[in-house]
């Protein structure tokens, strides 16, 4: 009996710590791939074509395009460009650059936390998207969260209207010339986002519009309407001159890309659970039909003695039901820990509610009854004569 009831609590354990984990990779891919990134990257699609060029012009009148922004590959997260910068305390600072074009965070749905984003009516804002612009021009920049405090600047709104000194690597600047520090003024904070992994923290960026470092597009796209814009694009890009057919990505598509070992690991363990609850449903089962069998005379009594049909199957149902209760004991924590040591993998990440433990719990309770409620039902029912008959 203790052999039997052993491989019951076993089995069970399998079947609730991978319905836990299954449900934790479930619930973080969720986050990662939507919530995590802190970005409308729905219908968003990017390609190759320069700022400021015939296509990008001719895009943003093709019908089914809503919005056309600039982008260079360290604001796309396909690289990291670095600068130094002066701190409040005046110590010298790492932090990130990205190169955006106007509107390129109102594309992605973004607002500012504090002051206000690019905006093409203010000078200062584009100074470099102008012909030949000297080198030492420093445009209006925007910090992410993490810059401001990384700057030591005691909130976004003090940040608005600092200056900051950092050193802009210009694809203008001689051979022989050397960046040095020139001010920048703060106009706004945007919230850290990334379009990138976020098993790293994001990093302290400062954003900036150069057109020349700019050398992707992106475009939102209306949801209804999207097979007339790829048309239309196609068809723009061929009249202005090139190749072959443009390379489109879907913005949703890139980060699934980035994430596709963690798809995969749940769709793995999916496969696993379901694997795992046939194993413990035809185990349940034969034991129930074991029990039962040698409980026969045992229900005739009880019935016998005034025991309806109700009292019996609860009675079956409970003894069903205990090695479950103990199985979650060996599970949660041998899943909670599991898990917790893989969500670290991620820099934001899901928590571990108590609600999926107990979640899980019940899962595998209604299970088990559904397995041998049938066969308790069926034995229940039976006459009591019949059952003290029994051998």
């Amino acid at each position: 009996v203790a052999v039997r009831q052993s491989l019951v609590i076993a089995q069970f354990a399998i079947l609730i710590g991978l319905i836990v984990m299954t449900a934790t990779i479930y619930r973080q891919t969720r986050f990662v791939l939507n919530d995590a990134l802190r970005v409308d990257i729905d219908q968003v699609i990017r390609t190759s074509g320069p700022c400021n060029s015939a296509f990008e012009r001719g895009a943003r009148s093709v019908a089914g395009v809503k919005a056309v922004a600039c982008a260079g590959g360290s604001a796309l997260a396909l690289g990291t460009s670095q600068t130094q910068s002066l701190a409040a305390d005046r110590s010298v600072r790492t932090l990130y650059t990205g190169t955006v074009g106007v509107g390129f965070l109102e594309l992605h749905g973004l607002k500012p936390v504090a002051g206000r984003f690019f905006s093409r009516t203010r000078g200062e804002d584009v100074v470099l998207d102008r012909p030949d612009p000297a080198p030492d021009l420093r445009p209006s920049i925007v910090l992410n969260e993490s810059a401001v405090r990384f700057l030591g600047l005691s909130s976004p709104a003090a940040a608005i209207g600092q200056t900051i000194f950092w050193q802009h690597y210009s694809v203008r600047l001689g051979p022989n010339q050397v960046p040095t520090n020139h001010p920048s003024r703060v106009i706004g904070v945007v919230p850290d986002f990334t379009l990138g992994t976020v098993r790293g923290a994001v990093n302290p960026t400062i954003y900036y519009v150069d057109p020349i470092v700019s050398p992707y597009l992106v475009m939102k796209l209306d949801r209804q309407r999207i097979p007339e814009a790829l048309d239309g694009l196609r068809a723009l890009w061929r009249r202005t001159g090139h190749q072959g057919p443009p390379n489109v990505v879907f913005e949703t598509q890139a980060i699934q890309a980035l994430y596709q070992d963690v798809i995969i690991q749940g769709v793995c363990l999916g496969i696993c659970s379901g694997l795992a609850i046939l194993v413990a449903c035809l185990g349940l089962f034969a034991l129930a039909a074991f029990v039962t069998e040698r409980r026969t005379k045992e229900i005739g009594v009880r019935k016998a003695m005034g025991a309806s049909s109700a009292d019996v199957v609860a009675l079956l149902l409970w003894q069903f039901t205990q090695p479950v209760l103990w199985a979650n004991l060996v599970a949660w924590p041998i899943a909670f820990f599991a898990m917790d040591y893989w969500l670290h993998g991620f820099a934001y990440r899901v928590s571990q509610p108590a609600w999926l433990f107990l979640g899980a719990a019940v899962a595998a309770a209604l299970i088990a009854w559904i397995t041998v409620s049938f066969q308790s039902w069926m034995v229940a029912r039976a006459k009591p004569a019949a059952a003290l008959r029994y051998e």
